[in-house]
């Protein structure tokens, strides 16, 4: 369980540890016991939460050599899906106020899916109507609403 700090020291050549707000995770995780059952042992694994998972995959998406349309259909699927959607996720927000990195990756996610003519809103209506056949109108207005959800204020 190495400490933020220590996370550069113990990996020095892992590209992921250089990753902008990599750090987050080891501070805000969900930890999920799997196993336990008869003479097995369990198994306690951790998972990041929901505003470092989205820290990640929006400088992911952000950058130009790596980012792939999957990020953004990661980033847009996890505001929906996150307990009541846009709202829970504003609500986990509030306890990163003050942190530039979560800052800098939510306002790079609000112009991502600013509009139908938005990078990250046209990933993910190219993904949403090539996998499920939707039009591209109804798609654009199920991306930009729940991100305009998240960022207004309640």
């Amino acid at each position: 369980e190495p400490a933020a700090d220590k996370l550069k020291e113990i990996a020095p050549d892992v590209d992921a540890v250089k990753f902008r707000g990599v750090y987050l995770v080891f501070n805000d995780f969900i930890a999920v016991d799997l196993g336990a059952t008869g003479t097995k042992k369990s198994v306690r694994i951790k998972i990041s939460n929901i505003i470092p998972f989205l820290t990640l995959k929006a400088f992911a998406y952000s950058d130009e050599e790596n980012g792939a349309a999957k990020d953004a259909y990661d980033i847009w699927y996890t505001v929906v899906n996150f307990k009541d959607g846009p709202v829970s996720v504003r609500e986990e927000l509030q306890k990163y106020k003050g942190n530039k990195d979560v800052l800098d990756a939510f306002k790079a996610i609000y112009r991502y899916f600013d509009d139908e003519s938005s990078l990250g809103t046209k990933d993910v209506a190219n993904i949403l109507i090539k996998r499920y056949g939707l039009k591209r109108d109804f798609a654009n207005k199920e991306i930009i609403t729940p991100i305009k959800n998240l960022k207004s204020k309640p």
